[in-house]
């Protein structure tokens, strides 16, 4: 099951990436249309600062607990023993 779900993976990727090939060789960086709705892929030339695109901002998510609250946290996370020091006890024995 999870050879078929990697190969349909895959093969959507190397469609997609085709496809995107196909339109940029098809309408290269000018602007066009299709069918009357302008295309979203073109890189848009005031977005471009030299070679690079200026990478969007993206908003600031609030936790849910403080930077101190998180920091503490993970000091006690850090502090708790994932064994135990001594074994667990043994059953008594059969009669």
């Amino acid at each position: 099951m999870f050879r078929l779900f990697l190969i349909v993976c895959v093969s959507l990727f190397a469609m997609v990436q085709t496809v995107s090939m196909a339109h940029a060789v098809e309408h290269g960086d000018d602007p066009h249309d299709h069918a009357g709705v302008v295309c979203d892929l073109v890189a848009p030339k005031d977005r471009l600062d030299g070679d690079a695109l200026i990478a969007p901002t993206l908003p600031s998510l609030p936790l849910p607990m403080s930077q101190t609250q998180v920091e503490q946290y993970a000091i006690k996370t850090l502090l708790v023993p994932t064994v135990t020091p001594h074994p667990p006890g043994r059953a008594p024995p059969t009669r």
